[in-house]
């Protein structure tokens, strides 16, 4: 978007873990701020949770070489989908280098953890300017191994408007400026290639990354304590981030202190029994 030029834990160690949650669900950790909220009218993001990735679209990767979307979906790992162009003069490298900067210092990265598939929008764009954005944006990352899971396509004009119109993304061109006005997002799919979630904006917050991947990841990312932190935030449509449930850790620190307290209650009466 830019305008026109111009495992089970002991319930001892349960409460301190919740209470460092609330740490961490400060507004500062959580904020996924896009940039300029202008109105553009119908260029919006429509989430479209739920709908499958069209795997039989044809695209062509940064070696000129045809490929499927298909390809990129084989139940091991999450795919995250970047719609961009590559001669976006703001927007589309801020995004790319909010998430760049967003792995920095991070649990998760490809090509371990996920998949990232960046496409342009612009049907007119070739695989040599898509070849010459990742190597831009893997020096930017410093590991070369990401390239192997992160592949960036163009595409004709029909596999480019079914893929942005099955994820809901909306653009058009603007023929007085030359540049394609458009909303920005990070649009993540589970291994089995099922819209999961959005993040929305290009303040991308390593935070917000990290749990999009796990809701994504079906199991497939993280460890217990990720998929108990995603418990903890709980993902707001309305606001369009993960927030701090309160909720649902109040719920969580009431039961644990119950059973502790039950089985504290049972160790004294056998200790009594055996006295």
């Amino acid at each position: 978007m830019w305008p026109p030029k111009a495992a089970t834990v002991a319930p001892a160690r349960a409460l301190p873990w919740v209470l460092a949650l609330t740490l961490f669900s400060s507004p500062a950790w959580a904020q996924n701020a896009s940039s300029t909220e202008d109105d553009y009218g119908d260029i919006v993001v429509t989430e479209k949770l739920g709908a499958a990735l069209p795997v039989d679209l044809v695209f062509r990767d940064e070696t000129g070489a045809e490929v499927r979307l298909g390809d990129y979906v084989d139940g091991t790992k999450p795919v995250l989908l970047t719609p961009v162009y590559y001669a976006c003069p703001r927007t589309c490298n801020l995004l790319l280098s909010a998430f760049v900067n967003s792995l920095d210092g991070g649990r998760f990265a490809p090509p371990a953890d996920f998949r990232v598939v960046t496409f342009s929008i612009d049907p007119r764009e070739d695989a040599k300017l898509a070849a010459g954005k990742k190597a831009s944006y893997l020096t930017q990352l410093g590991d070369p191994a990401a390239g192997g899971e992160w592949h960036f396509l163009t595409g004709g004009r029909e596999s480019v408007r079914a893929l942005t119109d099955s994820m809901g993304f909306a653009y058009r061109y603007n023929p007085e400026s030359m540049e394609y006005v458009h909303r920005a997002a990070l649009v993540f799919y589970t291994p089995d290639g099922i819209l999961q979630r959005y993040l929305h904006g290009t303040a991308v917050v390593s935070g917000q990354l990290e749990l999009a991947l796990v809701d994504a990841g079906q199991g497939t990312v993280g460890g217990f304590f990720d998929h108990l932190h995603l418990v903890a935030f709980q993902y707001d449509a309305e606001l369009r981030r993960y927030v701090f449930d309160l909720v649902t850790v109040s719920t969580i620190v009431g039961l644990t202190t119950m059973i502790a307290f039950g089985l504290i209650l049972v160790a004294v009466k056998r200790g009594q029994a055996t006295s």
